[in-house]
């Protein structure tokens, strides 16, 4: 049979491997050719779809456009870097705590062990990257140095190479939470743990003291006998020393907290002495062809479920919850009901006023718009008004269109802000809340035929709008000219959404004479709008809503979303995906041609 090693995922790199072996002149360019042509166009070409509009995105986010240069500012986009006192987490996922309350390295926090890939992972991939007999040398150095700098980088602040491309490389410092490009450490480190595993389950392998498999595995039993001595007679012993360590990297961190965390950690001393000798034994045996190699295939795949399944599982939990307790109706109640029957789609937004409510994306999955929300990633005119929160004072509710205000119970003068209490009236009463209407609040379309011209300028129109310096219900502040007159503050006439969708909306205006008809949805470049099917200018109004001019007359307006960097990029994702299948059609037809490629070459002492 063939050597296991042999039986890689990518042709790509057998066909490197082989041709390597053949001694080509050009087996280094060949290789990073491939990894330049392939591993490149796959990873940005055919996710052009994501990162197109993402690039264009990114000008208008919160983060994006929060400091010079468009990026975060280093000390908030370094918050999440892991310290060096985290890396014994790559094997031990209890080492600083497995997040939550537990958790004591250098992050604010966490829920899980984020560089963890677990002993056996590392094994292989340790095999992976030090032999390279099978020719693919450069595509394991390369491999090897993505998982390396991808390590560094998590480090963060820690470390000084993510301050070099933070100031240096454009757009990284748009990269916020340096921890998360750990993902690229664990994809490379499963790539190599595919080649170590190949190398470690060779039948016939040369042994004895060159054999540098076999010194690693010989070291490596070493090191595991020692850990699960430790585990089994020196937990005591390592207590003090463990508590007092997490003390002093976190100096306000409970006590009981960092036993309940080294409880954690003793229990992974044995588990990954045990698993860490047993693949060792079963390497050493098939090796020596003295195991089958394709039962020792599934052995080592138990191992790695029994290894990783109760990390997965621990981080899964308690998102999953119990599967038997998922429904679509899930966060349904009586205040859900009403609201839903309240009104079409689009009439109306809700506000939860009382404690962290306004958080809440649960009403969003029934269709039902909020005041608030949480997103990671707003546009940066709506962060404006979260960071002064101008949306929860009145005038901004009422020009958000805020109808319903949701209480979990029924409130009275003193329980609430004074002035909220005497314009609302009570709507609907459930066991779920009491439900009451803002008598202020506007239509989510109107019709104005007064405004402003205010240049964009910090925060003026929000705080203009909160302190009611004019009628919002027939006056409007606009960043540019419309290109009509504005008139005296009046009725202008009438505006009627005949359709709200999540990519369009319709609205129907009957103008007494020419005015603005304003939407108040968040304002965005790529929203375009027609009257009576010709394209319009989108105006912004009111800082963050969409406003267009119309004449006098009945007219038809839509406002479209219609993103080019979205069109752009699923054209290049096509385009690319489908030239990255014919280099690979193409490249299994050459390898397949008669005398285009040697046979592998048999191992040392095994079958041909």
């Amino acid at each position: 049979g063939h050597q296991v090693g042999e039986l890689q995922v990518v042709p790509v790199l057998r066909r490197v491997s082989h041709r390597r072996e053949r001694g080509h002149a050009s087996r280094l360019a060949r290789p990073v050719g491939h990894v330049v042509v392939q591993d490149l166009l796959a990873a940005f070409g055919v996710a052009g779809v994501y990162n197109l509009p993402l690039r264009d995105y990114v000008q208008y986010s919160m983060r994006g456009a929060s400091a010079t240069g468009g990026g975060a500012p280093f000390e908030y986009a370094t918050g999440w870097s892991m310290s060096a006192y985290e890396l014994p987490s790559i094997v031990f996922p209890s080492f600083v705590g497995f997040g939550g309350a537990t958790y004591w390295g250098g992050m604010p926090f966490t829920d899980y062990p984020n560089p963890f890939i677990g002993v056996i992972v590392a094994l292989l991939a340790l095999c992976g990257f030090v032999t390279r007999g099978d020719g693919n040398g450069v595509t394991r150095s390369f491999v090897g140095a993505l998982a390396g700098i991808a390590l560094l980088v998590a480090l963060g602040r820690n470390f000084p190479i993510y301050g070099l491309l933070y100031h240096y490389l454009p757009m990284f410092n748009k990269f916020r939470i340096p921890v998360m490009v750990l993902v690229l450490f664990q994809l490379a480190t499963a790539m190599a743990a595919a080649w170590g595993w190949g190398a470690l389950v060779t039948v016939g392998a040369a042994r004895g003291k060159g054999d540098l498999v076999d010194k690693i595995m010989a070291g490596a039993a070493i090191a595991f006998g020692v850990i699960g001595l430790v585990g089994l007679f020196g937990t005591e012993g390592l207590r003090g020393a463990y508590v007092n360590l997490a003390l002093a990297c976190k100096p306000q961190f409970p006590g009981e907290a960092a036993r309940a965390a080294y409880a954690a950690f003793a229990h992974d001393l044995g588990k990954v002495s045990f698993l860490g000798l047993a693949m060792v034994l079963l390497a050493w045996f098939t090796r020596r062809g003295k195991f089958p190699v394709s039962l020792a295939s599934v052995v080592a795949l138990a191992l790695l479920l029994v290894e990783l399944w109760p990390v997965s599982r621990t981080v899964m939990q308690p998102t999953i919850g119990d599967p038997v307790a998922r429904n679509l109706d899930i966060g349904r109640d009586d205040v859900i009901d009403w609201l839903e029957k309240a009104g079409p789609q689009g009439t109306f937004r809700v506000f939860y006023p009382e404690q962290e409510w306004y958080m809440d994306n649960r009403t969003s999955g029934f269709g039902i718009a909020t005041v608030g929300g949480r997103h990671s990633a707003k546009t940066r005119l709506y962060q404006d008004l979260d960071d002064t929160r101008a949306q929860y004072r009145l005038p901004w509710l009422a020009l958000i269109n805020a109808r319903y205000w949701v209480f979990s119970r029924p409130v009275a003068p003193t329980d609430i802000p004074t002035g909220w209490y005497a314009v609302l009236r009570q709507a609907y009463v459930g066991s779920a809340g009491v439900v009451y209407e803002y008598r202020l609040a506007l239509p989510r379309a109107m019709l104005v035929g007064s405004w402003r011209v205010v240049p964009d300028t910090g925060r003026s129109v929000i705080d203009s709008v909160a302190s009611v310096v004019h009628n919002p219900s027939v006056f409007t502040y606009l960043t540019s000219d419309p290109g009509i007159p504005s008139g005296a503050a009046d009725s202008v006439g009438s505006a009627n959404i005949t359709h709200y969708g999540l990519h369009r909306v319709e609205v129907e205006v009957d103008a007494k004479r020419a005015g603005v008809l304003r939407l108040a949805d968040l304002y965005y470049p790529d929203w375009k709008v027609t009257v009576d099917g010709k394209p319009e200018k989108m105006l912004r109004a009111d800082h963050v809503f969409r406003a267009v001019a119309v004449p006098a007359g009945r007219h038809k307006v839509e406002f479209k979303f219609a993103s080019a960097p979205f069109k752009q990029g699923l054209w290049m994702s096509i385009g690319c995906a489908f030239v990255a299948l014919v280099l690979i059609a193409v490249g299994e037809w050459l390898a397949r041609r008669p005398g285009a490629l040697p046979p592998p070459p048999a191992a040392e002492g095994g079958a041909a």
